[in-house]
């Protein structure tokens, strides 16, 4: 669900006196802005149906006739995704963008901004620009705008998923937040140089002059907006989500078991929040009935644990017990959870998007951690029982649809897979109106598909993936719109054939340059590659910029397989912070590049 939805609603502020049983935060701007670089530097709030949101917003009262705003939404039940959006009121309506990240949010702060001019609006995360907007409601968007932050509850669980209390308080942290007047060719920041640099806020103190705490709430939201929700501490402003008794930045409750799910022969534990290392990694810490547990390992991003156990039956569901467990406030106790069983879809695997199924293809359904395969979002559609879908058999299938779709997950083993995603345009009646991009576990499947501009109006068009490696226990589809909004119809996996030559024993004729291992890492990784005739090699790690942060001389290699290790160390013998990195090893005859990402 998006805000198109309840985008009238918004409008009508409701004064405190309605009471909810949630207290949120906004901190907005007094002085509106015509134009600009917006930037924050944010670590948001992973709680299920929240929202932590960077945006600038045309105030107004009664009527959405003359609607602008300009969105960074950063939902928490999602650990690899930001969203985009700009809304413009009567005819204007909404433009959004799942933006795929390979970093969790969460874990740690980046950078987020967009630019706003009369001819586009782009968006950048982490310096980099990721998405923009152009067209005529671009043009449009014309009204001066505050900036502002805030963490809030949305009503709609088909949107951000269902949040619960016992999760609370939940926080944002927002490190900085800076403005940039837009200034065509006479700038010193910016694409093109085209913005310059006004002023900065650092969160030392409570700048009343330029910031103010809001005090409302609307139709929609589950929170009422509080000044003692939005707190100052340590050179951060941070935006609390809390009940109506223990305000600000203020913790009480220990954490409690989010979920938790068997995985090759492990528990795979996720916690409310961040939770201490020493006692989270002390295995008497951990009680499963009839199982014994050997160790835990905390994951990097403190929200994770790993349980090695022995005594694990595939079939049963257990009572799992957390017990003397810390938070960052000191909190603990004795909690329990359910950790749901490991179960296997037979393959082939053929999901009816957006429908109910029939003898060969299963249902669609909302997915969630007691699930092998479902849809988090979108907006489900049927087409009369009579149309007739050309280029297919299978009618029935390509009637149903989920549109504004981001994403669908399956989970599989580890292995190879052959993937058909199907589709049948049938609304637009042009190319060019429909446009979005395909990703499967974040890599770019197909760029710019316009379905229209394939096939035609309702006829199917098919998206075939062979020999796709998985390694993370589920295939996650994944749609970014480009022009209006994503569309998917169904869905058939099947496993690959083995090839009938071990792939251990393919000699490749070429140098290869792998993925390093683990991806992302903490501490230290390793980078395999095959070298196919002796070489003078070195290697090299360069930041998103393109700067060099690292080399080495590896010297003379003879031909065969070898590995490099890098322990995120820069040239200067500083530890590198946490991002999305490149590596190359480079010879006098070969060169390659890869990407990693180190998770400190």
């Amino acid at each position: 669900m998006i805000k198109k939805i309840f985008i009238i609603s918004l409008l009508a502020f409701i004064s405190l006196s309605a009471q909810k049983d949630y207290k949120g935060a906004e901190y907005r701007t007094k002085e509106a802005y015509k134009y600009g670089r917006f930037e924050t530097k944010l670590k948001s709030m992973e709680k299920d149906g929240t929202l932590s949101t960077l945006f600038t917003y045309f105030e107004q009262t009664n009527q959405d006739r003359f609607w602008n705003e300009i969105d960074v939404e950063i939902l928490g039940r999602y650990s690899n995704e930001v969203q985009f959006n700009t809304i413009l009121g009567s005819s204007g309506g909404n433009h959004v963008r799942h933006e795929w990240t390979n970093f969790n949010p969460a874990d740690d702060y980046h950078v987020y901004a967009f630019e706003w001019t009369p001819d586009y609006v782009a968006w950048f995360i982490d310096n980099k620009e990721v998405y923009r907007q152009t067209g005529d409601f671009i043009k449009e968007m014309t009204r001066p705008q505050k900036i502002m932050m805030n963490v809030w509850l949305p009503a709609y669980k088909n949107w951000v998923g269902e949040f619960k209390a016992e999760h609370l308080p939940g926080f944002a942290y927002y490190d900085w937040v800076k403005y940039y007047s837009y200034k065509p060719s006479a700038g010193d920041a910016g694409t093109s140089n085209n913005f310059k640099f006004e002023w900065a806020d650092e969160f030392d103190t409570f700048d009343q002059s330029r910031w103010q705490k809001a005090t409302h709430t609307w139709d929609g939201n589950n929170v009422n907006m509080i000044p003692d929700n939005a707190v100052i501490k340590e050179g951060k402003l941070i935006l609390c989500i809390t009940d109506n008794d223990n305000l600000g930045y203020v913790d009480r409750r220990p954490p409690v078991i989010h979920s938790a799910r068997q995985q090759n022969g492990k528990v795979f534990l996720r916690f409310s929040e961040e939770v201490d290392k020493e006692s989270a990694e002390l295995k008497d810490n951990y009680i499963i009935p009839g199982v014994t547990i050997n160790s835990v390992t905390l994951l990097p991003d403190m929200k994770r644990a790993l349980l090695d156990v022995t005594g694990l039956k595939k079939e049963i569901v257990y009572t799992l017990i957390i017990r003397n467990i810390k938070d960052p406030f000191g909190n603990f106790d004795t909690k329990t959870g359910r950790v749901e069983t490991e179960k296997q879809l037979p393959f082939p695997i053929k999901i009816d998007v957006g429908g109910n199924g029939n003898s060969e293809y299963l249902p669609d359904q909302n997915f969630d951690n007691s699930k092998e395969y479902g849809y988090y979002d979108g907006t489900k559609a049927m087409a009369p029982s009579n149309l007739d879908i050309a280029n297919t058999e299978l009618d029935d299938i390509y009637r149903s649809e989920t549109y504004y779709i981001p994403n669908y997950y399956i989970r599989v083993p580890k292995g190879k897979y052959n993937i058909k995603l199907m589709f049948a345009e049938s609304y637009f009646t042009e190319k060019g109106k429909r446009i979005f991009d395909v990703l499967i576990n974040h890599k770019m499947i197909y760029e710019n598909l316009d379905i229209f501009d394939k096939v035609g109006k309702n006829a199917a068009f098919e998206i075939d993936v062979k020999d796709f490696q998985v390694d993370t226990n589920y295939i996650e589809i994944q749609f970014s719109s480009e022009i209006e909004n994503t569309l998917l119809n169904g869905i058939v996996i099947e496993e690959a054939e083995p090839s009938t030559v071990e792939e251990a024993s393919i000699i490749p004729l070429e140098f290869q340059l792998y993925q390093n291992f683990p991806n992302p890492f903490n501490g230290e990784t390793v980078i395999n590659y095959y070298l196919p005739n002796h070489d003078n090699l070195n290697f090299f790690v360069y930041d998103l910029l393109g700067r060099e942060i690292f080399s080495r001389e590896i010297g003379n290699v003879n031909s065969g397989s070898h590995s490099v290790k890098w322990n995120a160390i820069n040239k200067f013998g500083s530890k590198v912070s946490s991002g999305v990195y490149f590596y190359s090893i480079k010879g006098n005859s070969i060169s390659a590049v890869q990407k990693l990402m180190l998770m400190n």
